[in-house]
């Protein structure tokens, strides 16, 4: 979840979207659906969302006002699975980005920091 330039938070959610909260309010919109098990997310400086889609071993960026979707980065070492017969283990991925736009994203399978430039 984030607390996003416009005043509201945004959560990601399992079942594959990305909702924004008006805090004032409590109204809930959806920002973004069909994501593949979406986890962190962090605000760009130009004002879109990029979020960790674990399931797809990708980060995607997306545009909160459109809901316009592009990938970032693909092929991630991010989702880590679950046992035999078990869900997911639960090691949220986290992500970050920096003034300049570069993008730090947790690994969950190999304990690392990957840094990714965004094409925007």
């Amino acid at each position: 979840m984030i607390l996003g330039k416009d005043g509201a938070v945004y959560v990601t959610e399992a079942a594959g979207k990305i909702t924004r909260i008006e805090l004032s309010s409590g109204a809930k919109t959806t920002v973004a659906e069909g994501l593949a098990m979406p986890e962190g997310l962090a605000e760009t400086p130009w004002g879109t969302i990029v979020v960790a889609e674990s399931a797809a071993k990708r980060v995607s960026e997306i545009d909160p006002k459109t809901g316009a979707k592009g990938v970032v980065a693909e092929n991630l070492p991010i989702g880590m699975p679950g046992r035999a017969g078990m869900p997911p283990a639960y090691l949220v991925t986290g992500v970050a980005v920096a003034g300049d736009g570069t993008v730090f994203v947790s690994s969950d399978l190999n304990n690392s920091i990957l840094k990714v430039k965004p094409k925007s």
